[in-house]
């Protein structure tokens, strides 16, 4: 646990009382200065050295503004914040701010206290159960194509308006030797991005009102219209465009081979910007000169340019998921001291305040949940997205979204790759998707 640099104004100042000759000549202003400082614990996700370096940033600049409040941050490393919780939970060390995803879980286990409409006022999408808010969204993110604009131009491709323009290109590729796409990144969910490309695409945009149906029972993932789902998903697996062994790679490797050209595409979100950049920092450099005129190729130092768009479905439609992965909560135990709510809501307010939101969001390329609207510099194919997903249709229910069973998309995900490799039908692969759905609603 990392103690900030208030805590070193407290030790000095106890060190002065217990030297002093006579502690009753303490002034009384000192001591109620010490009763006064409010002390908050507060976790937060720590796979991310952009979002670690950022968030310490932010609480340093917070502490400094509001001497009365010490924050000691700890995140979670590699591991899975709510993983933490649960240590934290049994070690008696339960934190009064963290990052969560499944708020309906934790607020049903009574591990939440709610949070006053003067914080939750300030975003969108914040998760009310019972009327009270619980959950704050962190930022949101999308899933779109992130591609290779040198190898697009090199073969004369345009980005696709609809499904089958998208393979069109995949199979241009393929036939110039060229892989076309790669699965990789999060291994808990990777696979997961095209299953939920393809509910959008053959299920939502049919029946809006699916997933409420399946926790209804009144469909299931061996219905029709999910078979379809996962028949598109299949023929994709097995088209012979994905890099060999890419479903196992890491973001980093992925990362790296894709600025190494090994492959066009990949279906994944704006959060691997940041690690494309900074793996090759030329990625964001324009094709033209100064004078607006195409640098030739063979003259052309960049090898690797950053693209993204979203794809459309059969007839063209964009639809683009909205996400939210993570939540601010406060413990129960936090809003019942008056004192340490008041506290914590002055940070989530800090948080919030427009400055500070810009230089948090910016660095994880996301997409802004305040109703202050927010605009930062980003690179080219980061400004393509905000415009595209500033005029396309929205759609926040997916699967895997708050309200599913907690470890559904990590269980689907295992169940994906079973399908990738052939060693599951389609069938068997609706029937174990169903089948890890009751399992979790159950635990749930």
């Amino acid at each position: 646990m990392r103690i900030k640099k208030g805590m070193f104004f407290i030790v000095i100042l106890i060190g002065s009382l217990i030297g002093s000759a006579n502690m009753k000549e303490v002034k009384a202003e000192d001591s109620d200065s010490i009763e006064d400082i409010v002390e908050l614990s507060l976790l937060y996700s720590g796979s991310d050295v952009t979002w670690v370096a950022a968030m310490e940033t932010l609480c340093d600049e917070f502490m400094a503004q509001n001497p009365d409040i010490i924050i000691n941050t700890e995140n979670s490393g590699e591991a899975n914040c709510e993983n933490e919780l649960k240590v934290k939970e049994a070690l008696d060390e339960f934190p009064d701010i963290f990052e969560l995803e499944n708020v309906d879980a934790f607020a049903d286990a009574g591990k939440l206290g709610a949070i006053d409409a003067e914080v939750s006022d300030m975003v969108t999408n914040v998760i009310v159960i019972n009327k009270k808010s619980y959950g704050l969204p962190i930022y949101a993110t999308t899933n779109g194509v992130i591609y290779n604009k040198n190898i697009f131009k090199k073969y004369g491709l345009e980005i696709p308006n609809s499904y089958e323009e998208f393979i069109q290109i995949c199979d241009t590729l393929k036939a110039e030797g060229i892989c076309p796409l790669a699965i990789g990144g999060n291994q808990e969910e990777n696979m997961t991005y095209w299953l939920n490309y393809f509910f959008q695409k053959d299920i939502m945009e049919e029946n809006p009102d699916w997933l409420e149906m399946r926790k209804e029972r009144s469909v299931k993932f061996t219905s029709a219209e999910s078979i379809h789902m996962l028949e598109d998903l299949k023929e994709l697996f097995s088209k012979g465009y994905i890099l060999e062994d890419s479903e196992n790679m890491t973001e980093n490797q992925i990362v790296t081979r894709m600025t190494e050209n090994q492959f066009a595409m990949i279906y994944a979100g704006p959060w691997l910007f940041t690690k494309i950049i900074d793996a090759y920092p030329m990625s964001t450099e324009s094709d033209k000169t100064p004078l607006g005129e195409e640098i030739p190729e063979d003259q052309d130092p960049v090898t690797y340019r950053l693209g993204w768009f979203f794809l459309g479905n059969d007839n063209g439609h964009l639809t683009a998921l909205t996400r939210n992965n993570a939540y601010w909560a406060l413990s129960e135990t936090c809003t019942e001291d008056t004192r340490k709510k008041e506290a914590a809501q002055r940070f989530l307010k800090f948080f919030y305040t427009k400055e500070n939101y810009r230089s948090m969001i910016q660095g994880m390329y996301g997409l802004p949940v305040t109703k202050e609207a927010i605009i930062y510099p980003a690179p080219s194919a980061q400004q393509k997205l905000l415009k595209d997903y500033r005029y396309a249709d929205k759609n926040t229910v997916y699967l895997g979204m708050q309200g599913t069973a907690s470890s559904f998309l990590t269980d689907v995900n295992k169940i994906l790759k079973e399908l990738y490799t052939g060693e599951y039908t389609v069938e068997k692969t609706a029937e174990e998707i169903d089948q890890a759905w009751d399992r979790e609603a159950q635990e749930e």
